[in-house]
């Protein structure tokens, strides 16, 4: 599992074997705007040979009243 989050201008990535107990990696402080785009996206990493990959369990939830 992966996890975005983002409060305020800052977006924290963790990380979690069953999608319950998170690890964070890395916390950074970004000029973000107040709207942003995301996305999801794979590569095979060997020019001109294509991957198929498979995602779920995708999940955009907005921020709570004081909650970012």
């Amino acid at each position: 599992w992966v996890r975005l989050e983002r409060i305020g201008q800052t977006v924290i990535s963790s990380v979690s074997a069953d999608g319950v107990a998170w690890s964070e990696i890395r916390r950074e402080i970004l000029a973000l705007p107040a709207t942003v785009q995301a996305g999801l996206v794979a590569t095979s990493h060997a020019q001109g040979v294509a991957c198929t990959v498979q995602f779920s369990d995708i999940a955009i939830v907005a921020a709570t009243a004081g909650g970012g």
